[in-house]
């Protein structure tokens, strides 16, 4: 019998310094058996692999059942946990943001991908019906193999193991969005919670194009008032304020892991002028672009 809600009193992070020891140990691995784990945060993507038994998986103030082969992915910065039987199993992924710096360009290409890695766990969190992605029998069996060779390089300080770590995790990443795209593909009928999901997804893929409110309510099939409430209730922000929070998240990071001028980064981030960009980056991390970056790297 498990919990309706799990104890919040010990909640806690987890930290890239904890996992990752050098620049190119960019992905973790590693299996906890018999997990249990109370409401937790990290500073990194996670993903969760149940490789045996059955247990719940809690995110945010919703909860799942989880058995053998399904697969969540947990954004940074996202309350979650698990409750199981003896016997849950639970393989853990983690991908730093040296991981995304060097690979983004490139997973992004993967039909998916937004859809697994951003709108899923939003989805995950606030509806009923789980969206994830969960395995059969054969593709559980070909992931786990996978797996269990990612296992193998767990060696931080060897840059042939770490490589290895990272190109199999890649490849793991792409055999998902296959399987999870190839799922949605055989659906003839979305669900509107699919709908709505890919609009979401949208946003994450061509936030640097121009995004109008009446192009996400046409996806999304639902009324413009409908579709507005619904997004408010699953991202906690209208739909206009979600993309200026992806667009600065990306100008950011093109700010912080490159020498792009300002001009060239408001552009890429579907700014398109340099002083809006400014004037809205400074009110959300009030410093102008080129101070937060001083400010950065003198931290560093």
């Amino acid at each position: 019998m498990f919990p309706t809600k799990l104890d919040n009193n010990e909640e806690y992070n987890f930290y890239h310094w904890q996992f990752f020891k050098n620049h190119l140990n960019v992905t973790t691995a590693f299996i906890e058996k018999n997990y249990i784990i109370k409401m937790h945060e990290q500073e990194f993507y996670e993903v969760n692999v149940i490789v045996k038994g059955n247990g719940m998986h809690y995110i945010k103030d919703n909860k799942i059942p989880a058995k053998v082969g399904d697969i969540f992915i947990i954004p940074p910065h996202v309350p979650h946990g698990y409750v199981g039987s003896k016997g849950f199993d639970v393989y853990h992924l983690l991908l730093s943001d040296d991981f995304f710096n060097k690979h983004y360009t490139d997973l992004q290409q993967l039909p998916s991908f937004h859809t697994l890695f951003n709108a899923e766990p939003l989805m995950r969190s606030s509806v009923d019906n789980p969206l994830h992605l969960s395995l059969n029998e054969s593709q559980f069996k070909y992931a786990n193999s996978i797996l269990n060779e990612i296992l193998k390089f767990q060696d931080n300080f060897n840059p042939y193991h770490c490589l290895n770590c990272t190109y199999l995790s890649m490849y793991l990443i792409t055999y998902f969005c296959q399987v999870y795209s190839l799922n949605f593909n055989q659906s003839k009928n979305l669900s509107q919670d699919h709908a709505f999901m890919n609009t979401i997804s949208y946003v994450h893929k061509h936030y640097h194009e121009k995004i109008t409110l009446n192009t996400l309510v046409k996806m999304s099939n639902m009324s413009r008032s409908s579709y507005i409430n619904k997004f408010k209730q699953i991202c906690k922000m209208p739909p206009l304020t979600y993309l200026i929070k992806i667009r600065l998240d990306a100008a950011e990071n093109l700010l912080l892991n490159t020498e792009l001028p300002i001009m060239e980064i408001a552009f890429r981030t579907g700014f398109y002028d340099c002083a809006h960009f400014t004037k809205v980056f400074i009110a959300e991390k009030g410093l102008s672009p080129v101070q937060y970056k001083k400010a950065k790297r003198n931290k560093a």
